[in-house]
């Protein structure tokens, strides 16, 4: 089944979308009815759909933008499989968009034409940073964060104001070396798992 979407665009012509009608509940309903982690078989089923539904966005040379576990819907087909799609293109961008002669989507986030957008907690450092042209990988990072989220119920880094600079300081900053008591630990743990085995 099928529904429409129609809005107006800026000269007033009428524009429409025929979107699909899925009939399950997205990830963090999921997670929340839960009440608490997935499994994992269930979260690597996720992002498998949810990767070839990138492959298909970025193959046609667009970056969605706002990858979250609000975007990724369940449906379950007439066969009975269940599977994870992603939605809601609203804030999507060509990765290469060109408006005019010399201006790149870079260019428009830094003069303002184009804003950051997306959901703060899914986005990755350089869609934060609005200075610079997005890729797929922008993408792969808050599909990356949404798995997380999947498996833990809980989100990577803190809310609040600290958000943005433990990003910064997880992608750029000096790795903290471990100390002599964490290393010692680490291998004891390492030993026993390995006589288990």
């Amino acid at each position: 089944r099928t529904y429409f979407e129609h809005f107006f665009s800026r000269d007033n012509k009428i524009c429409a979308m025929i979107l699909e009608e899925l009939n399950g509940q997205c990830l963090r309903t999921t997670v929340q009815k839960n009440g608490g982690p997935l499994d994992e078989h269930t979260v690597l089923r996720v992002a498998i759909d949810c990767l070839e539904g990138l492959k298909a966005v970025h193959a046609a040379g667009l970056v969605h933008r706002d990858v979250k576990p609000s975007n990724i819907v369940s449906h379950s087909t007439s066969e009975g499989s269940r599977v994870w799609k992603l939605i809601d293109f609203g804030v999507a961008l060509a990765s290469s968009l060109k408006i005019e002669e010399g201006k790149t989507m870079s260019t428009l986030l830094r003069t303002g034409s184009l804003s950051a957008v997306g959901t703060p907690h899914f986005m990755s450092p350089e869609q934060h940073s609005a200075n610079v042209e997005l890729t797929a990988c922008s993408d792969l990072w808050s599909l990356g964060v949404t798995m997380f989220f999947a498996l833990t119920a809980q989100l990577p880094f803190a809310d609040g104001e600290k958000y943005e600079p433990q990003v910064h300081a997880a992608i750029v900053g000096p790795a903290e070396a471990p100390s002599v008591h964490e290393i010692v630990k680490l291998s004891a743990v390492s030993d026993r798992q390995v006589e288990r085995i």
